[in-house]
């Protein structure tokens, strides 16, 4: 059991309740310079996502009613499940064309770009944990460290799922496939603290930019497979971890 101490010092509610913070920073969801723009069909779904928020009541402990921000949302599943669970969730999307198609209350969803800098206020430290599924292979490399300084800054906890393979008959050409050591290589290179919560158990990665090297994206299973023992989702392809940005050097 991970038990916060932290008093998170942000105004999430006064944030998502400004309609102005709803319509800012929107991309529609195409191929950019920040996402691949292939993630519209969500990952997950009513079922998974409920079966995630009970893993993270049971994972999580804080004094006060527990506050979860979920970066790349797509329609909110996520956020229902949160919420319908006794968490105040809250969903961030770059998509404004998932965004619209929400299935989670409206006043709980954002149109925010994780690429650019998160400079409001109200967002600083607003959440005792953030999460994402099946969304940083869609962060363009160049990237990949702004979009881990937004998720120092919006929570100290992280908790993601990350695909590393592309497997046959895969139409989603994901642009930031890569290894699992590479994966947590960068978080060492910010000196950002992780846990391995469960690995991918099938496949190979594909060396898609210069330097990767084709290995298999499984391991020998040296890590414990608590998240999909503890949630039944199996996402062959992916790894699971929590990070911890509390002595990051992302500021």
């Amino acid at each position: 059991m991970n038990k916060f101490v932290e008093e998170i010092s942000g105004n999430i509610g006064a944030f998502f309740a400004d309609h102005s913070s709803v319509i800012h920073n929107y991309t529609n969801g195409s191929h950019n310079l920040s996402v691949d723009g292939t993630g519209v069909d969500p990952s997950v779904t009513s079922d998974i996502a409920d079966k995630i928020s009970k893993y993270i009541l049971k994972k999580f402990n804080c004094n006060d009613k527990l506050i979860v921000l979920d970066i790349g949302t797509g329609i909110g599943h996520m956020v229902n499940g949160l919420n319908n669970n006794g968490i105040d969730g809250y969903g961030i999307e770059g998509s404004i064309r998932a965004a619209s198609r929400s299935v989670c209350d409206k006043n709980k969803i954002s149109v925010l770009d994780m690429s650019i800098s998160i400079e409001d206020e109200r967002l600083k430290k607003c959440s005792h944990l953030t999460t994402s599924f099946e969304l940083l292979e869609h962060i363009h490399r160049n990237h990949e460290d702004q979009f881990l300084r937004n998720l120092s800054y919006l929570s100290d906890y992280h908790l993601c799922s990350i695909n590393m393979d592309e497997w046959p008959g895969n139409t989603y050409n994901h642009c930031n496939i890569k290894h699992l050591c590479c994966w947590l290589e960068l978080f060492r290179k910010h000196s950002i603290k992780y846990e391995i919560l469960g690995e991918a158990t099938k496949g190979g990665v594909v060396a898609k930019h210069k330097g990767d090297v084709g290995v298999p994206s499984y391991t020998n299973k040296t890590h414990n497979e608590e998240f999909r023992d503890n949630t039944g989702c199996d996402w062959h392809f992916s790894m699971f971890c929590l990070l911890d940005f509390r002595n990051s050097t992302l500021g």
